[in-house]
């Protein structure tokens, strides 16, 4: 995939969903006081990054190894020997001063593990009413990030 390709499908798309999470930041503030506070809004925004982040995952691994790949423990086995140090990047949202390692948790060795917020998100999408408090803003800044 060409740069240009990459930012008109999957960068101009994420700074969409950027910027409608920054909107939510009027009326709940970005602060770790806040972080178990869920709405429909969330719900909605969560479903839609963790889509994207599917895709775009399904598209890294099929560039680098021309196989199909359904679900994030088999991305982990291309993205994560790829990306050796993907666990340990920090992201900090400079509006709060606030760090997050969205991938800390993500490991294959010496047993598979997702990131929780990824996992939540699959209690979200196949159960939303028994698991609707997990559409909440750590979850979706996780997820963003």
């Amino acid at each position: 995939m060409e740069r240009e390709e990459f930012l008109s499908k999957y960068w101009n798309y994420y700074l969409m969903l950027e910027d409608d999470f920054y909107k939510t930041t009027r009326f709940v503030e970005l602060d770790p006081r806040n972080y178990n506070t869920y709405s429909v809004e969330y719900a909605k925004q969560y479903q839609s990054i963790c889509a994207e982040l599917d895709g775009l995952c399904k598209t890294i691994c099929t560039y680098y190894n021309q196989s199909s790949y359904n679900n994030i423990k088999q991305y982990a086995e291309i993205i994560l020997k790829k990306y050796t140090n993907i666990s340990s990047k920090k992201i900090k949202v400079l509006k709060n001063s606030i760090e997050l390692q969205p991938f800390k948790e993500w490991r294959i060795d010496p047993k598979y593990k997702s990131p929780s917020w990824w996992s939540e998100y699959n209690k979200v999408k196949h159960n939303r009413i028994k698991n609707f408090e997990k559409a909440n803003l750590l979850n979706v800044i996780n997820a963003l990030s």
